[in-house]
């Protein structure tokens, strides 16, 4: 990245403005600025280093071979998209993935040199804006470019060492940290789901009947679609093997949008679920009858929900199901389950399950109204087939 900079400064045949973005200037100090102290040349800079605590670099100014001078300015993302402003840029350059707000305020300070953005990062925060704006762009449009390298890469880290990673890591932190491949994030909640393995195509079967389970959100309502199918194992024994086939998020909708969007669906429901808030929520109207006592009394249908289902003990139900300790997987996600909101950006399962992820510090799920809602559902749906399934068995016992 110092490198690039350095090079897109001594090619330019104009006075102009360098950006060098880290996480913090905590981390520009031991990351990005460590490096260009290895490679700037001290009789090239045109006075002092304007520095930011004493030792934090915030800005100086570099003559090229040329005559002509650089201002190169170290910001933050953690400073916000205000410091992102008022400048004609001669290049970006991006250490670690940025918020995609910064970055398309970036790209508009770019676009009237048509200067270069230079990004170096491991995708440890899932299948973010990045892997469609860049990674997936790249293969398309010739005027981005996209490598991959990781650990396993670097001719100075040992195999030995590699060999132990592989041993010591999941195989979605080896595919993050050895290979640089995008995956779940890092800290992501639901840590089992991989799309090579949990994605499939056709899963619906309009002969079986279909669960739907709903997440009355204040923002949208969630909803998810699934069905169970009977697996045989190879000692003869069976399992329910679960099927999500579809899903959406409505946004805006009253109960009477939620029902109706669910009762014009051609399948045969077999049961209809909820989160336990829903039986608690009062309609629109000052009655203070229950959400799901007006859905009763006006469509004739019955939401069932668990009244105490812990947070953990969800991600636990769809951990299980995701992969057992047999190595059984016994749920599936179609790839077609997504869907676009009111701001025209698409949305899927997959997508709110790779970016829900846990604080760094609490280790606690991140409520932030969009990931976890989806992911809310899930578990709700999961653990209602779970506890449905086992009663009818016990009845057919």
């Amino acid at each position: 990245m110092a490198i690039a900079g350095i090079d897109v400064a001594e090619d330019s045949k104009t006075n102009g403005t360098i950006w060098i973005f880290s996480e913090s200037f905590d981390a520009q100090l031991d990351g990005i600025q460590a490096h260009f102290e290895a490679y700037i040349k001290p009789d090239q800079i045109i006075g002092n280093i304007q520095k930011v605590r004493g030792k934090i670099w915030n800005r100086f100014t570099y003559r090229n071979k040329k005559g002509y001078l650089i201002d190169f300015a170290f910001k933050t993302y953690e400073q916000g998209r205000a410091k992102v402003q008022s400048a004609k840029l001669l290049a970006a350059l991006l250490d670690e993935e940025p918020p995609e707000d910064i970055y398309d305020e970036i790209y508009t300070r770019c676009i009237d040199l048509q200067a270069p953005i230079f990004l170096a990062f491991t995708p440890l925060k899932g299948m973010t804006w990045s892997y469609d704006a860049i990674w997936l762009a790249s293969k398309k449009d010739p005027n981005i470019r996209a490598w991959n390298w990781g650990m396993a890469d670097n001719t100075f880290i040992s195999r030995k060492e590699i060999e132990m990673c592989k041993q010591r890591w999941s195989a979605k932190k080896c595919r993050m940290r050895l290979y640089g491949l995008y995956t779940g994030a890092e800290d992501a909640v639901i840590e089992n789901f991989d799309r090579d393995k949990h994605l499939k195509t056709g899963l619906y079967d309009p002969e079986q009947p279909v669960y739907v389970c709903v997440d009355w959100g204040v923002r949208f309502a969630a909803i998810l679609f699934a069905q169970v199918a009977k697996v045989t194992r190879k000692d003869g024994t069976v399992y329910n093997e679960i099927r999500v086939f579809e899903g959406c998020e409505l946004y805006g909708a009253g109960y009477g949008h939620v029902m109706e969007y669910i009762i014009n669906k051609p399948y045969q429901y077999v049961g209809y679920f909820c989160d336990p808030a829903g039986n608690a929520r009062s309609a629109a109207t000052k009655s203070g009858v229950s959400l799901l006592s007006k859905i009763k009394e006006f469509y004739g249908i019955t939401f069932t929900y668990i009244k105490r289902l812990g947070i953990e003990e969800g991600i636990d139900f769809v951990e299980g199901k995701l992969e057992n300790a047999l190595g059984e997987v016994s749920l599936y996600i179609d790839k077609n389950v997504s869907w676009t909101d009111p701001e025209g950006k698409a949305g899927s399962l997959s997508d709110r399950i790779e970016n829900y992820v846990r604080d760094k510090k609490s280790r606690q799920p991140i409520k932030d109204g969009i990931n976890d809602h989806m992911c809310d559902t899930l578990r709700y749906l999961i653990a209602n087939i779970d506890k449905d399934n086992h009663k009818r068995r016990i009845r057919h016992h």
